[in-house]
């Protein structure tokens, strides 16, 4: 019983593991959406289904994070939803960028490097809504 509560009361207020829980849940959104658009829409290019599963992710992602995971922020709706699309955007190219010479230019494995960019672009969200966007 105590050791449940403990566990309960770690969840609830530990930002990092919201934050963690947030993400795997708008992952998932993005997934669900892509996989949708592929196989029951029948939208006919990937990248279009994939960038419809992104958008719908990242809405999840920034309502997540704004009530859920960093709650006691008290700034503009706007000022945070811009904010936080333009840290979306920069990640998006840096991720890109970074397989592109990972796997395209110097032939490492993609999987490998996917999982690298996306842990280093986690830590970089973390920090920069913790500290800049929904203060």
């Amino acid at each position: 019983m105590i050791k449940t509560l403990f566990m309960k009361d770690l969840i609830i207020n530990n930002e990092k593991i919201r934050f963690v829980i947030n993400g795997l849940i708008a992952t998932s959104i993005h997934f669900l959406v892509l996989y949708l658009c592929v196989d029951f829409l029948m939208v006919a290019y990937y990248g279009i289904s994939n960038l419809i599963g992104a958008i719908f992710g990242t809405v999840y992602s920034f309502l997540g994070n704004k009530f859920y995971v960093f709650k006691d922020s008290n700034s503009n709706i706007f000022v945070q939803s811009s904010k936080f699309i333009g840290l979306y955007t920069c990640m998006a190219i840096n991720h890109g960028a970074f397989l592109y010479y990972w796997s395209d230019i110097f032939n490492y494995n993609y999987m490998l490097g996917f999982l690298l960019i996306t842990t280093l672009n986690t830590v970089l969200s973390f920090l920069v809504n913790k500290y800049k966007i929904f203060t």
